[in-house]
């Protein structure tokens, strides 16, 4: 299965990370190439709630945090600092 955008139940905030399972891993890749997979406020709500998501799963025992384009994260996205 996979999901190319994470939507959350219930919720219509589109979150910048492709979410993809195999066997019993989940894989979770950061996409933000613009800002180098910068971690803005809304990637790290969208995450905390897929990272929710995923505990409650009962066929999910590991998952994988990676980076799109060959960037894991430049860090904190400072323009949601202004």
């Amino acid at each position: 299965m996979t999901v190319t955008i994470y939507h959350h139940p219930g919720q219509h905030v589109d979150t910048p990370f492709h979410l993809t399972f195999s066997d019993r891993i989940a894989t979770v890749t950061l996409d933000r190439p613009t800002a180098r997979n910068a971690l803005s406020n809304a990637l790290m709500l969208g995450l905390t709630r897929c990272a929710r998501d995923l505990a409650e799963r009962s066929d999910v025992d590991v998952v994988i945090l990676t980076g799109a384009n060959g960037i894991f994260t430049a860090g904190a996205d400072l323009r949601d600092a202004r």
